[in-house]
This record gives C-alpha cells, sequence and structure tokens, in this order.
C-alpha cells in the first residue's frame, strides 16, 4: 500500500514539474511579469486549447482569442489574486512538431502580477498554472498511451503474420514430405519393374538370337 501511495505522489509530482518561470520586464506600464511556461510533447495546439478553454472555466470569465494563438480571459474570478472584475488571464499556446509551447500570464487591476509587488499573488498564478501543466501532461500521456497501444496492435498483426506464414510453411513442408514419401515409394516400384523388365530383356534377347540364329542356318 506504501508503494502505492510512493507511486501516485511520484506520479503526481512528475505531472506538475518540469515548467520554467520567468520575470521579465514587458517594456509597458503594466510593468514586470512573471510568465510560466512549458513544453508538452505529444500535444497539439488545439488539444492545449481545449484543455485551457475547460480549465479556466472554474473561474467564471470570458474567455476569446486574440492574434498569433493567444487566449484572453477577463473578468476572472480569483480572489486570491484581485477583486472580481480586475483579474485577467493571457495564454498563448503554439506548437511544433507536436510539441505544445504554452506561455501564461495574469493581470491585476492592469498590473501583471509578479513576485516582487504581489508574492501571494504570483503563488495562485503559479498554482492555476500547475492545474493547467498537469490536464496537459494528462493529455500527453493518453495520447502517448494511445500511440504505443496503436504500436503494440501493429506489432500484434506483423506476430500474427509470421505466426500464420510459419504456419502455412511447416503445412507445405508436410506436403512436401508426403510427396517425397510418395516419390520414394514410387521409385522403389520403379526400381522393382526395372529389375523385372531387365530380365525381361534379356530373356527376350535369347529369343532374338535364337529367331536369328534360325534365320542364319536356313538355307536351301
Amino acid at each position: 500500500m506504501k508503494k502505492v501511495i510512493l507511486l501516485a505522489a511520484i506520479f503526481c509530482f512528475i505531472l506538475q514539474s518540469n515548467y520554467s518561470v520567468a520575470q521579465s520586464d514587458t517594456g509597458t506600464p503594466k510593468g514586470l511579469s512573471n510568465s510560466l511556461s512549458i513544453q508538452v510533447e505529444n500535444v497539439s495546439r488545439k488539444e492545449a486549447e481545449k484543455v485551457w478553454k475547460n480549465l479556466v472555466k472554474q473561474y467564471d470569465g470570458k474567455t476569446k482569442k486574440g492574434k498569433n494563438n493567444e487566449w484572453y480571459t477577463e473578468k476572472v474570478s480569483v480572489p486570491q489574486i484581485g477583486a472580481d472584475g480586475s483579474v485577467k488571464m493571457f495564454m498563448s499556446i503554439h506548437e511544433e512538431d507536436k510539441v505544445a509551447r504554452t506561455t501564461f500570464l495574469v493581470s491585476n487591476d492592469g498590473e501583471f502580477v509578479n513576485f516582487e509587488s504581489d508574492p501571494d499573488g504570483a503563488q495562485e498564478v503559479e498554482s492555476i498554472f500547475q492545474d493547467f501543466v498537469y490536464d496537459l501532461k494528462k493529455k500527453s500521456y493518453e495520447n502517448e498511451t494511445k500511440n504505443e497501444e496503436n504500436n503494440l496492435k501493429d506489432l500484434n498483426k506483423d506476430l500474427e503474420k509470421l505466426e500464420k506464414d510459419n504456419k502455412k510453411y511447416h503445412e507445405e513442408i508436410e506436403k512436401c514430405k508426403k510427396k517425397i514419401a510418395e516419390m520414394e515409394s514410387k521409385i522403389t516400384k520403379n526400381e522393382e519393374d526395372q529389375l523385372v523388365k531387365k530380365e525381361e530383356v534379356a530373356n527376350q534377347k535369347v529369343v532374338v538370337e535364337g529367331v536369328l540364329k534360325k534365320v542364319s542356318t536356313h538355307k536351301k
């Protein structure tokens, strides 16, 4: 039981880890921002967008898609960050070679939440992103499982074909063995017939010689 709990804990840790936190100056009056980014394999952009849209529903905001695959959610309800209507979420989602690349930011009253000015709010932003990462990686593992199961099916089909071919080869061998046995029996019979025929030929030679002798001695 302890092993099961430990494995579950490790699994949850893996699902929620491996993302990067970067604090940068946006170059706008909004100031410093804590952008949270992650790259997840085996997830398409559309799948990542669906995961995000499902997750953000719980915050009662209005979500719309902007340019460059950026999603905006306004009037978000997250009391730990700010009053209702003052919080906005920004999520950009891109894909390359079946790898989803996402970046997440949150603003409160027009200013990006960061650890310097609002450590508690920044912690809540990170918690929201962890939930997204968890769901995103879960989708990744589901896709990977599906792909590997399909690979397994293909391998099983290959194995079944090989087994059928092997059975066919054995059947052909048995047919050949039977045919060989038949041919060997015919060879034996043929050799016996040859002996009989050789004896008949020898006897016939004697007959022919006798007739020839009659012809040579038959004179007037």
